[in-house]
């Protein structure tokens, strides 16, 4: 499925095209009813912007796995759509990229097996990538971001602190855009340094949108996010919430220098210039 996102950057197009042959074929179920709430939840305003971000970051390393990148963005595609139907059912959300969500036109069960299907398909795709350094990380980011959600809910403290608010984030939007610039430089089996710079890539991208995403949500409302708005059931305690807009903006242009510092590492090479502006899509977006 093109997005407008994706006609932003013809650079990847020919690898965007297989990774979606590849994503409709791994939402096949025996099971109608499955692959029917998968393909709205798959295709419903969905950016790609993890698939977009592996694809972007094979390129501009000059990366040669080919089509692996392909599956690997299925796989982060597949596995970030599971964890929002687990968030769903967890925040009681009622409406998901403009579409009602499972556990609201059903019930929470079949919103928790539906996130397990895809889990099961994740771990399908990855066999046929065949790299098992590839597979430990991601075991460990899905536990990562368990641990994560399970501190958020049975933390107590109403105090707001900076570290906190980073740690939720690297348990949560950050650990998925880890994995999708970390993957390159694992499968490429890259030196410890450029893979760790390529880590810190995607978690830098992941404070950003974050922040991005909570400033938003301050400031829209559902129609406008495509989700239910203002949804964290009072528990998630924010930056922009408590220092302000404008003291997340300046974290904003923080982070954003650090991501830039990394892609300037890869200056020359094709995909750079495209990747700075999937960096600036994040931070100027309004949904």
């Amino acid at each position: 499925m093109q997005t407008s996102l994706i006609k932003r950057y013809p650079i990847i197009q020919k690898e965007f095209s297989v990774f979606d042959d590849y994503l409709n074929k791994f939402i096949e179920s025996k099971v109608p009813f499955i692959k029917e709430n998968i393909e709205i939840m798959v295709n419903a305003k969905a950016k790609r912007f993890r698939p977009i971000l592996v694809l972007l970051t094979a390129k501009m390393t000059k990366s040669k796995r080919g089509d692996d990148y392909a599956k690997m963005a299925v796989v982060i595609e597949l596995l970030h759509t599971a964890t929002l139907l687990h968030d769903d059912v967890i925040d009681e959300a009622d409406m998901r990229r403009g579409v009602p969500t499972i556990n609201e036109r059903y019930d929470s069960k079949i919103a928790i097996l539906v996130g397990d299907y895809l889990l099961g398909k994740c771990m399908e795709l990855l066999y046929e990538i065949k790299d098992f350094d590839l597979l430990i990380n991601l075991s460990q980011i899905v536990m990562r971001m368990c641990e994560s959600e399970v501190g958020n809910l049975i933390d107590d403290s109403v105090e707001f602190s900076k570290e906190k608010y980073y740690q939720l984030i690297d348990g949560k939007t950050s650990s998925l855009l880890e994995i999708c610039t970390k993957s390159v430089g694992i499968l490429e089996k890259m030196g410890k340094e450029e893979t760790q710079m390529l880590c810190d890539l995607g978690k830098y991208i992941g404070y950003l949108y974050q922040l991005k995403d909570d400033i938003l949500d301050m400031k829209s409302e559902t129609e406008v996010l495509g989700k239910t708005a203002h949804n964290d059931n009072g528990k998630t305690k924010t930056l922009p919430q408590y220092l302000g807009i404008d003291v997340a903006e300046l974290e904003i242009k923080y982070y954003k220098e650090k991501c830039q510092e990394i892609v300037a590492y890869y200056d020359g090479n094709s995909g750079t210039k495209e990747m700075l502006d999937l960096i600036d899509f994040v931070i100027n977006r309004e949904y």
